[in-house]
């Protein structure tokens, strides 16, 4: 039983509405010509750290010369083509993904706003069912769907650039490889690519913060995604479409940890729900999509059951919320 049935709330979250999903950016790779950056000289991880305190991130720019990451996850290689038609040299799954990376609080962890298992979710989207060559270009078009995000913006994130930028001309590289030189630079860009995502201002902010079950919330929504990229009809034991899509959203919602005191700024609130629905969008397309064509957005749901357990900004005001939702909606 995989549990999406629940007992009567479901998950919570959605996209926007219909014209915000339409108007997300396309997966378009932007390439790159710069050169992948080589270990050689990379001064140890405490004296970057201790460097950074004391000059700032441009200091560690000029300094670090080899990638953020050097862990290398391993791709599942299809063997043979499945009774459903997935043919063989595609990507089952992704094993011996690296455990969190350093936040963007360098030196801590903090309190993460959307749950680093979206951005791992995210990464399994981009891979699984295509070619190594095939998913270098779709980790190639996640590089630009970061770039994007709110906190990327911001001076203080332009020391990731040369990270990108080397794991893009890494990528391109793989594009044009044999099936086993692109598995084994794919699976060494995924955990440079967590790190990186991992980095982006915004990602975590000050405070501890101990989870509420987003193992949970992530896995069922990823069933559900994995329900949708199928094809297939809900098994019958899920209940209804809008029960589904509800509990969809319930748990969307609950990936985000977030509930900033009133005095926030809307700008601030603004960010991070863009950041959280473009994540949530990159994790799960296909059960984004659905909730689209279905009109069950992830606004309308958090409005709805507003204040309740479990559920980001709760200390707002719906009053407060809705012109923060528009400005939301106008920034995807």
């Amino acid at each position: 039983m995989m549990g999406v049935h629940g007992k009567g709330t479901l998950m919570r979250m959605s996209y926007e509405d219909k014209e915000a999903v339409r108007a997300e950016p396309a997966r378009r790779p932007t390439r790159s010509a710069l050169p992948a950056a080589g270990l050689a000289g990379r001064p140890s991880e405490m004296a970057l750290l201790a460097l950074q305190r004391a000059a700032g991130n441009a200091a560690v720019v000029q300094r670090m010369a080899g990638p953020l990451s050097v862990q290398r996850a391993t791709l599942i290689i299809r063997p043979s083509t499945t009774a459903g038609g997935i043919p063989a040299g595609t990507i089952s799954g992704v094993s011996g993904l690296r455990n969190r990376p350093p936040s963007n609080l360098h030196g801590s962890q903090g309190q993460h706003l959307t749950a680093y298992v979206v951005f791992e979710d995210a990464i399994r989207s981009a891979v699984v069912g295509r070619t190594p060559q095939d998913a270098a270009t779709a980790l190639i078009a996640y590089l630009t769907e970061l770039r994007a995000l709110p906190g990327m913006t911001t001076p203080s994130a332009r020391y990731l650039d040369p990270y990108l930028d080397a794991a893009e001309a890494s990528l391109v590289a793989a594009e044009n490889a044999n099936a086993s030189a692109a598995r084994d630079i794919v699976g060494a860009q995924i955990d440079e690519i967590l790190t990186i995502r991992n980095h982006v201002p915004g990602t975590a902010q000050r405070g501890v913060g101990g989870g509420h079950g987003e193992g949970n919330s992530a896995g069922i929504v990823r069933e559900v995604e994995r329900n949708r990229r199928a094809g297939a009809d809900f098994p019958s034991t899920w209940g209804t479409d809008d029960a589904i899509a509800d509990q969809v959203r319930h748990m969307m919602w609950r990936l985000l940890d977030y509930d900033p005191p009133p005095t926030a700024t809307p700008k601030t609130v603004t960010a991070v729900l863009i950041t959280h629905y473009r994540s949530l969008w990159s994790a799960y397309p296909y059960t984004f999509d659905w909730l689209t064509a279905k009109n069950r957005l992830l606004r309308k749901y958090l409005i709805d059951h507003h204040g309740e357990p479990g559920l980001p900004l709760r200390r707002w005001t719906v009053a407060d919320l809705k012109p923060i939702f528009d400005d939301v909606h106008a920034g995807l």
